[in-house]
């Protein structure tokens, strides 16, 4: 849904850098609590095929996680001017998810909260089911709008398959997705009665239909497991022609090729971690 090309070099809060990466797991494992801010910038907002910002933008993302439940608190900052032609912080989309204790697989079910300058607030609920391997990690993610007679009311849907291969420090990742929208998904997000500066679809498309795919690869970096950075590149198209003349119709890009750059840094406050003392890079955890 996010993808860049640019430089992002931030560092929130203070970081242990002393433990070994073995250590700082397990004490990750140990206290049940992480905080981690994620720092992409983009040369693109793009959102399920649909480009809302065809330049630059920053999205910072910080996730609190505890007991399998996670808060995320993720914004979208306007670097070059957006459709409406101001810059600035134009979205704020908190959400909650617990992730069920299954061994197989991986599953999470959860909510957000979306509010634009652009558009009313609007609520989803997601499930998203995962099963990691040594071969392909395949994923399916459901979306479904809580807004009544108003707003996102649809239903979405992704497929998608992974592998990530490891090279010395380096970890590359091959992904690829393709979406689904309902007939109340995509008339909300590619069909408009009307024209918002130009920016917006005319061409209501109120169909059930595949909507987007994309392909990407993304190289990590891990200096320990508190800090890594990234590189990625990702092309994104769409699949329907009736949604791709609608989008083209406005001026909007129904194919394009993103890049990025993000630092992610993970936080064990002291106050989260159970007492105990680092002794010859290990922590030592008080009876």
């Amino acid at each position: 849904m996010r993808i860049w090309i640019a430089a992002a070099m931030m560092v929130a809060g203070s970081v242990f850098t002393s433990p070994s990466q073995e250590t700082a797991a397990a004490v990750v494992e140990e206290s049940g609590f992480t905080a981690s801010l994620e720092m992409p910038v983009l040369s693109a907002y793009v959102w399920r095929g649909c480009t809302i910002n065809d330049g630059a933008v920053f999205q910072p993302s910080l996730i609190l996680e505890k007991w399998g439940v996670s808060l995320n608190a993720w914004a979208n900052y306007d670097i070059e001017r957006g459709a409406n032609g101001k810059k600035g912080f134009s979205e704020f989309d908190p959400s909650i998810w617990y992730d069920l204790p299954f061994e197989a697989v991986e599953v999470s079910v959860g909510a957000t909260h979306y509010k634009s300058r652009h558009t009313d607030a609007t609520h989803e609920a997601f499930v998203i089911v995962g099963y990691p391997n040594d071969i392909v990690t395949p994923t399916a993610e459901v979306y479904q709008g809580l807004n009544g007679n108003t707003g996102m009311n649809g239903l979405y849907a992704s497929l998608g398959l992974s592998r990530d291969f490891e090279l010395k420090d380096w970890t590359l990742s091959l992904a690829a997705t393709t979406g689904y929208g309902n007939p109340d998904f995509n008339s909300y997000l590619f069909g408009v009665e009307e024209s918002v500066d130009g920016v917006a679809p005319v061409i209501d498309v109120a169909k059930a239909a595949l909507s987007d795919g994309s392909v990407a690869l993304t190289a990590a970096y891990a200096f320990n497991d508190m800090l890594a950075m990234s590189a990625s590149g990702k092309y994104v198209w769409m699949w329907d022609a009736d949604i791709s003349d609608a989008l083209e119709a406005a001026g909007i890009d129904t194919d394009i090729v993103i890049g990025s750059i993000s630092l992610a840094v993970t936080y064990l406050p002291a106050w989260w971690m159970p007492s105990g003392t680092w002794r010859e890079g290990t922590w030592e955890v008080e009876d």
